[in-house]
């Protein structure tokens, strides 16, 4: 379904309306790159595209998607974005797309390895990651809320368009709910 463009067809409309060559967009749990590779087909050599994945087993897919298409003008940070910089503790799973960093979630035979963690408002400031950010995905496996805590400043100087999947049985363990995520977005003037 991905090879032919059948896959999430909602999310690729949504890219070729959004951003236009030049632009620089973020993919926040960009897993095997299918929306990364996307968003730097969008984008092409004169944008740019910054992609974070900390599941090593979609990371090494990721690498060979990015490498693959030749998309040079892609950065892959392996780590997970989130509220603070450091480490965590990132439950990975066997069926890829599932792994994540909250704990005590339905999901099974979940192996545990410890990640780096970085806030994407301080790689800013590092110049690491340079804008500005027209677009962001995030698709982090109830995660949501610490990412987006993690990038308040680029959300107010930027004003992204954001993709943010929103799971309430992701949240639960981490005692959230939807609108506990939404509510990181809302105040700086966006619309739902």
């Amino acid at each position: 379904m991905m090879l032919f463009g059948r896959y999430s067809p909602e999310i690729v409309s949504l890219i070729h309306k959004l951003l236009r060559p030049g632009d620089v967009a973020i993919d926040v749990g960009a897993q095997i790159g299918y929306v990364t590779a996307l968003l730097a087909k969008q984008v092409g050599p004169s944008g740019r595209v910054y992609s974070f994945e900390p599941d090593p087993n979609a990371l090494a897919r990721l690498r060979q998607t990015v490498a693959g298409n030749e998309h040079d003008w892609v950065t892959i940070f392996p780590m997970a974005a989130s509220d603070r910089e450091g480490e965590l503790t990132f439950n990975v799973s066997p069926q890829l797309g599932w792994s994540t960093a909250v704990a005590n979630t339905h999901h099974v035979d979940m192996s545990e390895v410890k990640v780096p963690t970085a806030r994407i408002d301080d790689l800013v400031k590092q110049d690491k990651l340079k804008g500005p950010v027209r677009f962001v995905k995030i698709d982090v496996e109830g995660f949501e809320a610490a990412v987006l805590d993690g990038m308040q400043q680029l959300l107010v100087r930027d004003k992204p368009h954001v993709l943010l999947e929103v799971n309430p049985m992701m949240l639960k363990p981490l005692g959230l709910t939807p609108k506990d995520v939404l509510d990181r977005v809302t105040p700086h003037g966006y619309r739902l």
